[in-house]
């Protein structure tokens, strides 16, 4: 942790931390992770004084600034899209009419209500702001499910790397480039344009690394991930982590 063990003052809780309340062994390299029970050196995210603090390590926390982060550039998206429709379409009824690729999923509820002969003529509108509650609802529900999934996927693939990365050290060099991991292990879509291979870790510049990890106070491990991951420079990825750690930092001051 960034603090030292202090112990407690109070009779009976001597072998707790009067800073952060948790044991001795919490600060050490032999602390565990409370979300994937890595044992490492671990530190309490988002602050030691933050009610909803956990204990993780630096994979962990690095994946809840990136979260951060993503989670601010979807929101800024979707706010810059909802300012350009309401831009081009400067009101509802030309917004039933827009011409788009896509029909807008209020035109789909009303073009159905409206073709509906069954319902009466005064409960059309009723029947699509039912519809229309409905379908925000569900939709709701579906990017709740979505993120839930993508940050479990994120986890799982962070530990398998990890695992991957030292393991394959047990196989001569022969057989890594018989699997392929001679090279950065990543997705190609069939369809997709030809991707640019991404940076080995081996071949980054590692006292570069430590010097960003050192300047920025980022864990080594994280800033790693970032380079492989994400095809980034050192600095790039330093700037990226940041970028996130502040978005976290700052929702959490709001919240």
């Amino acid at each position: 942790m960034k603090h030292q063990f202090q112990a407690s003052t109070i009779a009976g809780a001597e072998e707790m931390c009067r800073v952060c309340h948790l044991d001795m062994v919490s600060h050490t390299d032999s602390a565990t992770c409370s979300r994937c029970e890595k044992v490492s050196v671990c530190e309490l995210f988002p602050s030691v004084s933050d009610p909803k603090r956990q204990l993780l390590c630096a994979v962990c926390i690095s994946e809840e600034y990136l979260a951060a982060n993503e989670l601010a550039e979807q929101k800024k998206l979707a706010s810059e899209k909802r300012d350009m429709t309401l831009v081009t379409i400067g009101s509802a009824g030309a917004y039933f009419a827009a011409d788009i690729d896509k029909i807008p999923p209020v035109k789909e509820i009303n073009d159905i209500v409206q073709a509906d002969a069954s319902i009466p003529a005064d409960r059309k509108n009723y029947e699509i702001l039912r519809r229309t509650k409905e379908r925000i609802l569900n939709l709701q529900e579906k990017v709740v499910n979505a993120t839930k999934d993508i940050r479990e996927w994120q986890r799982d693939e962070n530990e398998l790397r990890l695992y991957l990365s030292h393991k394959q050290k047990e196989i001569s060099l022969d057989e890594q480039k018989k699997l392929g991991l001679d090279k950065p292990v990543d997705y190609k879509p069939t369809k997709a344009a030809k991707p640019t291979s991404a940076p080995s870790v081996r071949g980054t510049n590692l006292d570069e690394m430590k010097k960003y990890a050192n300047q920025f106070g980022i864990p080594l491990q994280a800033l790693r991930i970032l380079v492989v991951r994400r095809n980034l420079s050192i600095a790039d990825a330093a700037k990226e982590f940041i970028k996130g750690k502040n978005v976290a930092e700052g929702a959490t001051r709001t919240s």
